[in-house]
């Protein structure tokens, strides 16, 4: 089994098993089977991360955010852009996000109704006994 696919499995059964799973808990296992970085790479990861941070804090005087980026990780300034296409493209990130985020939402509201006690829900699968 490759390691990186062991270390998600580790990972994924402390969460099964406590319900949660911290970063203290699961970088341990990743140092151990992962491969170790490229410190070089890391940097650039750095940069490029602190860049998108940069150009998603980029706000309108509402407070609504003005820069997206395409799917070729070029941002553009809504308000300024004429470029029709990464408009396009960018909507339809947007959507996708926010239809997963619903999904999620909905899946909590529901948890939440669960411990309440409003409702019963069971998130594992039974087997079907055929006789």
């Amino acid at each position: 089994m490759r390691s990186k696919k062991l270390s998600t499995l580790m990972i994924y059964e402390i969460l099964q098993d406590h319900g949660a799973v911290t970063i203290e808990q699961g970088i341990p296992i990743l140092m151990k089977y992962e491969p170790k970085p490229d410190p070089v790479e890391l940097e650039r990861k750095y940069w490029a991360d602190k860049f998108r941070r940069v150009m998603r804090k980029k706000r309108d005087s509402a407070g609504i955010r003005d820069a997206f980026s395409d799917e070729h990780g070029t941002y553009h300034n809504v308000p300024t852009t004429k470029d029709r296409i990464a408009l396009r493209e960018i909507n339809l990130q947007i959507d996708v996000k926010r239809d997963g985020l619903i999904k999620a939402s909905k899946k909590i509201q529901l948890r939440q109704a669960e411990l309440a006690g409003q409702i019963a829900l069971q998130f594992e699968s039974t087997a079907v006994n055929k006789e």
